[in-house]
């Protein structure tokens, strides 16, 4: 095995298994590495002060978006899939390793090398998605062109065994941190944490490319994601009407794990409630995904029901006393539960959204148009969850407005979308009304050089 080789076109395999074997490694790999990440960001505030926290999370954010922006495309381009995961799993380490540097140093210095370290790692965070779907679409594809079966359903089975490894891990590292004593041997938890983040990395060194010929991604200009987006956010108000549902779930998520974490749960417990947060968002996810695909129900419904979750998690911290939350065991079940829900909606049916609104032709959407829209998720998701680390780490009282910042923009967050969706009806019965126009005017006068058709666009030209 040639571990070291950036063949991007490196395919040889022959047998459906040993292809699988390769997809789980990978998925495996990028899962406990990835899973690492997760699980400090929701334990950050509990094992350090909320300006450390706050701090550090907020810089991987910002560095992810960045990253995501400039520089996955053309590492992907440079050095393909399997060598672009490696690439951020390596600098994705970062983040665990951060923490343990900061255990043994103090002050400034304390300070100015776990931010590095973190902007590092965000710009690792910002190459792996990328990277990832570019490793899921040619394994796809390979294994349907070995086993014969249909290219969508090669997809489900890769989709089904990376959410298994990615949610498995997830939830097993978030667990770990509430066993008994873990939180108080911070220097071996720090030190496991980054030992399984560098074992992630290394781990993917065994992976052979799948790479296809016909998958290489050409190189682009760096800045031209960037133009790209902005061009599309000029001239497609649904991208701004559709931010404040990002918002929503991106200040709720920096809430979460900066204030209700540390202030509201026991450190013992804060394992157990993020990984029930992550199973609800798994249930849920699966059921709106489900329900949007195999009913008539309008995406509409499972988009409020989305916003009301965060509103319901909001008002609660509106209306009770953090002491009052705390004893309410069965409240604080099914605030976390619920926020799993709206995280769940947001995973499953706000994509979708997206899909139809920017993804069909039936509004005339070509690729890179589509690929313009969709890099507004990260962007909206990271800018907000910057912002909302940022905020918590540098005012003295989140509690005095988070709360009510959440609610504000969820409640926008369902008018916005309903903004959204009616000029989306509009786009869509304008075009059609167009297009039978046009098909009116070719029955009553077929296409001659005298023609209404061909007159008008000889006069266009």
């Amino acid at each position: 095995m040639q571990l070291w080789s950036v063949n991007k076109s490196e395919v040889n395999f022959t047998s459906k298994y040993n292809l699988l074997f390769n997809f789980c490694l990978m998925s495996l790999c990028f899962s406990v590495n990835h899973g690492c990440v997760t699980a400090l960001i929701a334990a950050a505030s509990t094992l350090e002060s909320k300006e450390f926290s706050g701090v550090v999370t907020g810089t991987l954010y910002t560095t992810y978006t960045i990253s995501s922006l400039l520089f996955a495309n053309g590492t992907l381009a440079k050095f393909g899939s399997k060598w672009t995961i490696f690439i951020g799993l390596l600098f994705y380490c970062g983040y665990s390793g951060s923490f343990l540097v900061a255990h043994y140093t103090e002050g400034n210095t304390r300070f100015a090398i776990a931010v590095i370290a973190t902007a590092i790692s965000g710009v690792g965070g910002g190459l792996l998605w990328t990277a990832q779907a570019s490793f899921f679409n040619s394994t796809a594809k390979h294994y349907s062109r070995i086993t014969g079966i249909a290219r969508d359903k090669a997809t489900a089975l890769m989709t089904t065994l990376f959410v298994v490894f990615y949610l498995g891990c997830e939830v097993i590292l978030k667990i770990s941190l509430s066993l008994p004593g873990v939180l108080d041997k911070k220097t071996e938890l720090f030190v496991i944490f980054t030992g399984l983040s560098v074992a992630g990395a290394v781990g993917m060194l065994f992976v052979r490319s799948v790479a296809l010929p016909e998958d290489q991604v050409k190189r682009v200009p760096m800045f031209s994601k960037v133009v790209a987006a902005a061009e599309i956010a000029r001239s497609e108000p649904k991208i701004a009407l559709l931010a404040p549902y990002n918002f929503t779930f991106s200040f709720g998520a920096a809430f979460i794990n900066q204030y209700a974490n540390a202030k509201i749960l026991e450190p013992k417990e804060v394992g157990y409630f993020a990984a029930m947060l992550v199973g609800s968002g798994f249930v849920f996810s699966a059921l709106f995904g489900a329900i949007n695909e195999r009913t008539s129900i309008p995406k509409a419904v499972p988009m409020v029901i989305g916003s009301l979750a965060f509103l319901f998690f909001a008002l609660c911290f509106i209306v009770s006393s953090d002491n009052k939350i705390k004893n309410d065991r069965a409240l604080l079940f099914m605030m976390y539960i619920t926020f799993g829900l709206g995280r769940g909606v947001w995973e499953s049916t706000m994509k979708a959204v997206f899909a139809d609104y920017f993804g069909g032709d039936s509004v005339g959407f070509d690729e890179n148009r589509k690929n313009a829209a969709f890099s507004h998720i990260p962007i909206q998701n990271g800018v907000m969850g910057a912002a909302g680390f940022f905020l918590m780490a540098f005012t003295d009282k989140p509690r005095s407005f988070a709360p009510e910042v959440l609610a504000t923009i969820a409640i926008l967050g369902i008018f916005s979308y309903g903004a959204a969706e009616g000029y989306y009806r509009w786009e869509v019965a304008h075009r059609q009304a167009t297009t039978e126009e046009d098909k009116s005017l070719l029955q009553e006068d077929p296409l001659t050089p005298e023609s209404p058709l061909i007159a008008a666009k000889d006069t266009e030209a």
